[in-house]
């Protein structure tokens, strides 16, 4: 195998600006949001704030962002 296509082999394409993210990981949520990490898992418990985990990592799809920013549902003021 020629290196050039080794190195494509591995390549994920990254989503084109004009689409956006598809999901957001804990920390790019959470810093979007305003809230720390231990409130964002507490308003997950609570479930309102909606997650799925994709090879053992929990992401925030873009559309639960979208959501949660148009609704306040979450107030990053708020203490657990």
């Amino acid at each position: 195998m020629l290196k050039s296509q080794n190195i494509d082999r591995f390549y994920t394409p990254q989503p084109s600006s004009e689409k956006g993210k598809l999901a957001y990981r804990v920390d790019e949520f959470c810093h979007a949001i305003g809230i720390c990490r231990s409130n964002f898992y507490y308003q997950v418990k609570a479930r309102k704030i909606r997650t799925v985990v994709i090879g053992g990592r929990r992401l925030v799809p873009a559309s639960e962002v979208e959501r949660l920013l148009s609704s306040g549902e979450i107030d990053p003021t708020s203490t657990m």
